[in-house]
């Protein structure tokens, strides 16, 4: 079982294992037969040296299986709430309402917006002078996030904090005048968010997944 697991686990993982005396089993050619093991002997899963290795394997599992959140920021944590806020006034002042002055201050000079449907806008000013075209549309699109699916990574350079990475699931509805709303499209969206003079900036826009109800 050993063998097998180390197989899978990383080459900086593997060669502790390997070399370990606590999961080398001594055996002789003269092996007991398996229903003669007593405790005291190195087969017997009584035997200290395999309750030792289980318990091992066992903690290192649970530590594997926390990593995939271990390094996700808190939702009361000061960063989460910060990049929430700038969640919120780009899309509900910038994409509900075409709020562009509002977008210019949150937008790097230096963006770039990726979409798995529409293509590349590959700067600030081509992103800005699209946005008011959601505004003269033959409905009104809203966006609204998905809630508890917003995740926030701190990127840092030596101890410093200098971006983040924020992720989640948003839904895209449509208003028409005497009709309900209604849902156009789910999709993902992963952001970059920079530090610039101490003020966080959008940098990268990858919106994917787009899923149209009924498709």
């Amino acid at each position: 079982m050993v063998t097998a697991l180390v197989e899978y686990w990383p080459t900086t993982i593997k060669p502790y294992f390997q070399s370990s005396s606590m999961f080398k089993i001594d055996r002789h050619q003269d092996e007991e037969p398996a229903d003669q093991l007593d405790e005291a002997s190195p087969l017997s899963f009584n035997h200290p040296k395999i309750d030792v290795m289980n318990q091992f394997l066992f903690s290192l599992l649970v530590i594997l299986l926390g990593t995939t959140s271990l390094f996700a920021q808190d939702a009361s944590s000061k960063l989460f709430e910060e990049l929430q806020l700038k969640d919120s006034l780009l899309f509900q002042l910038g994409y509900n309402q075409c709020d562009t002055a509002q977008l210019r201050r949150i937008i790097h000079d230096d963006f770039e917006f990726y979409h798995d449907q529409s293509g590349i806008m590959d700067s600030k000013e081509t992103f800005i002078k699209n946005m008011p075209n959601l505004c003269k549309m033959s409905y009104k699109a809203t966006r609204e996030l998905v809630a508890e699916s917003l995740e926030v990574y701190p990127l840092y350079n030596n101890g410093q904090l200098y971006g983040a990475i924020q992720k989640g699931v948003h839904e895209f509805y449509a208003e028409e005048e005497g009709k309900p709303i209604y849902l156009t499209s789910t999709a993902q969206f992963t952001h970059l968010w920079v530090l610039n003079n101490d003020q966080w900036q959008l940098k990268r826009v990858l919106s994917y997944e787009h899923v149209v109800p009924g498709e």
